[in-house]
């Protein structure tokens, strides 16, 4: 029998991650890294709505409704902090991510490059440090915010998931995470530059 997370699990977590220090673009990375994971030995990703792995990519991590919704996205991160509460329209598809990544190319810290002469655009991930993808990622002028917890992530990757048929059994939270964070394709120092995994609010699920 289908078994998911249950809704005060999933509601606890999105409102966590959006207070968190994390940036909107957080949201965008990660699409991009869930992409590079789908495209296994490939190093680039093609920001075009044709590209299986990049539409994939960005329906996993943000996609709440029907396609024909009006507001069919939603990015669970710093949405507390913005006018949209982090719906997306369905111009997200062509008009965000494949527009936000594009713009980082040059920036300080940024974590993603632009191939030259590459139409549609493609993009390929920027060397950077753990911390220089912090600095880029989170706030960093916080007050007793924190980072997003990595098991918060993890109810949200996981949020129309058949836990039943995925894991077999009742998942621990380490194991939720850390098939999370394979299933984005996050190494171990990049996930501890951007996640948080000691703190257990009260209010956890």
């Amino acid at each position: 029998m289908p078994r998911y997370l249950s809704s005060d699990t999933l509601r606890s977590a999105v409102r966590r991650l959006g207070e968190s220090r994390a940036q909107g673009r957080l949201t965008d990375y990660l699409i991009i890294r869930r992409a590079l994971r789908l495209g296994g030995e490939a190093e680039t990703v093609t920001l075009s709505q044709r590209d299986d792995n990049f539409m994939t990519a960005l329906r996993e991590f943000t996609e709440i409704g029907d396609e024909d919704a009006p507001e069919p996205f939603f990015s669970p991160f710093a949405w507390t902090r913005e006018s949209k509460s982090g719906y997306r329209t369905r111009k997200y598809a062509s008009n965000g991510p494949s527009n936000t990544v594009q713009d980082w190319h040059g920036k300080p810290n940024g974590p993603i490059e632009r191939i030259p002469d590459t139409r549609p655009a493609q993009v390929r991930l920027a060397h950077r440090t753990p911390e220089e993808l912090s600095q880029f990622l989170l706030l960093t002028d916080t007050g007793a915010q924190s980072a997003p917890r990595a098991i918060d992530l993890a109810y949200w990757w996981f949020r129309a998931t058949d836990i039943e048929e995925r894991f077999g059994e009742d998942p621990t939270e380490d194991v939720l995470i850390a098939a999370m964070l394979d299933d984005l394709g996050l190494q171990a120092a990049e996930a501890q530059a951007l996640l948080e995994f000691d703190q257990t609010p009260s209010d956890a699920q």
